[in-house]
């Protein structure tokens, strides 16, 4: 196992995302940033969805208590291994009784920890994931935050991994990790109710620039800038995705995210492309975004041609 022997900010059990459950009211929830989870999974040899850990801008120290494989990616952080530096987006080899500090994040807002074969925590509907909304899944499967002195179970077959790997750098704009502090463009796939928006209130949506503002969870992001206008009434509530761009009354776009409500009742322009609500997952707040519009065939397309790259990319082994 791992025991946790410090926790600030915010870490939870993530792991794949809940199936066929929006009917029950349940979110699929999952990890913020689906790409750095993915990534530090594929460091481990892990399969995808494999249990990890998530940690919202905040550090977390725990101690081995079994040799192991880990990676940290995701959000920029200081990672020390029985207090020698170590670095991120590679794999890291831990003996039993190995210590682990990973600090609080220099560059986004989410780190993500696996371990090889991934931690041995109950399915709850098809997934560990933990959403605290709907008290789902963790290390308790009712939801909870991971806490000092919490006890993780590695999977029995923890000792298979026989290479060590790291992300080759010139790879790594492949990742979310590449931020800076320039605005972010999320791009956006209009959906059927944006042609119901005046054309006014279309154009400064997207010549417009939002910030984020502290009011941002695993729910959702809201924004703060240029109001959008919205003249219909009665809307219907109905079904919802992450990602989607909501325009409450007062005219604030707020961005769903990885444990979004499974139906709602405001209108919405469209859908943030899914690689770019993973960017938006390591915003703080403060930091700028703009909207720029997108087909759903380019969508498509980038979304095909991203996930080539992503599995032709050839981790570097390291030499023991």
């Amino acid at each position: 196992m791992i025991e946790i022997i410090s926790v600030s900010g915010q870490a939870l059990i993530v792991g794949a995302q809940r199936e066929r459950v929006a009917s029950m009211g349940i979110t699929a929830a999952g990890a913020s940033d689906q790409t750095a989870f993915n990534l530090a999974n594929r460091l481990c040899s892990n399969d995808a969805n494999s249990a990890g850990i998530e940690i919202l801008f905040g550090s977390l120290s725990f101690i081995a208590h079994k040799t192991c494989f880990i990676a940290v990616t995701g959000a920029m952080s200081d990672i020390h291994k029985d207090h020698t530096a170590v670095a991120m987006n590679r794999t890291v080899q831990l003996d039993a009784g190995s210590r682990v500090d990973i600090a609080c994040p220099t560059l986004g807002m989410r780190a993500y920890l696996a371990v090889s074969e991934g931690f041995d925590v109950p399915a709850i509907f098809g997934s560990p994931t933990t959403s605290q909304r709907e008290k789902l899944g963790g290390v308790d499967s009712v939801g909870s935050l991971l806490k000092a002195g919490d006890k993780l179970p590695l999977s029995a077959q923890v000792g298979s991994v026989r290479r060590l790997y790291r992300m080759p750098l010139h790879e790594e704009s492949l990742t979310s990790t590449s931020l800076t502090s320039a605005p972010i463009t999320l791009r956006v796939v209009e959906g059927f109710q944006a042609h119901e928006f005046s054309p006014v209130s279309r154009a400064t949506f997207y010549a417009s620039t939002y910030t984020v503002t502290p009011d941002a969870n695993r729910m959702g992001v809201r924004l703060q800038g240029a109001q959008i206008g919205w003249d219909k009434r009665g809307l219907v509530s109905e079904g919802i995705t992450r990602g989607a761009v909501q325009i409450p009354p007062n005219g604030q776009p707020i961005v769903m995210m990885a444990e979004y409500q499974t139906i709602g009742g405001y209108p919405k322009l469209g859908s943030v492309f899914s690689h770019d609500v993973d960017k938006l997952a390591q915003c703080r707040p403060g930091d700028l975004v703009v909207f720029s519009p997108i087909s759903i065939e380019n969508a498509h397309n980038l979304l095909n041609l991203r996930a080539f790259a992503q599995r032709n990319i050839h981790l570097l082994p390291i030499p023991e």
